[in-house]
């Protein structure tokens, strides 16, 4: 990397950095420490630190590609609570709830279909946690991460669906609700492709086939 990339790097880095109330001369000195460290010590077996920094989409990601080969690891936070996310009556009731759910990306507003038997919130922070830790483990993760698009609070992105009970039946309502979804042009491309593979003569294909179809006169 040469000097001028170099520099515009760390101006990324501190920019960031003093937005998360961190201190321009220190990150500065991590910075050329850093720099020194890889280029004249061989970077031994250490354990791994972590340094948490509030999600901000394109420019958040590229600290972790800075860190990529240290020690350090990056989690990201996201800019509200619990308390503030779970602010109205209605939400915090659908939100308790099990069954089929729908997380929506704010930047391209294409949809994640998912179900599960626990509660909503539960399985938003699991969405969130997979996203501040950097894991695809999930494609609405995987979507986010890999585009770096923007994510929100529960009560901007997810909403429950249908409920339901762990089952057939939430199985087959949340097959539905994919095949509904997928068919209007909706899913992210990252379940939209899983859909491809794994349901390509989906049953609800052939009856909505069979519904449209006019019968046969003898």
């Amino acid at each position: 990397m040469d000097n001028a990339a170099k520099n515009k790097e760390l101006n990324i880095i501190i920019n960031i950095a003093e937005n998360n109330g961190h201190n321009k001369e220190l990150i500065t000195r991590m910075y050329h420490k850093l720099q020194q460290q890889k280029t004249n010590v061989p970077i031994e077996r250490r354990e791994q630190k972590w340094v948490s920094y509030t999600y901000n989409g394109s420019y958040t990601r590229k600290i972790t590609k800075l860190f990529k080969n240290t020690n350090v690891r990056i989690a990201f936070k996201v800019n509200h609570t619990l308390g503030k996310i779970l602010n109205h009556k209605q939400s915090i009731n659908s939100y308790e709830q099990s069954g089929i759910y729908k997380l929506t990306c704010q930047e391209c507003q294409q949809v994640y279909i998912g179900q599960t038997g626990r509660k909503l919130v539960t399985r938003y922070n699991e969405h969130i946690r997979s996203i501040r830790f950097n894991k695809n483990d999930s494609a609405y993760a995987q979507h986010i991460l890999n585009r770096q698009h923007q994510f929100g609070p529960i009560s901007q992105i997810m909403e429950l669906i249908e409920v339901a009970k762990k089952g057939k039946l939430m199985n087959i309502k949340g097959e539905y609700q994919i095949y509904r979804h997928y068919k209007d042009n909706k899913l992210i491309d990252e379940q939209k492709q899983a859909k491809e593979i794994n349901n390509q003569n989906s049953i609800f294909d052939l009856i909505t086939t069979c519904i449209n179809t006019p019968p046969t006169t003898l």
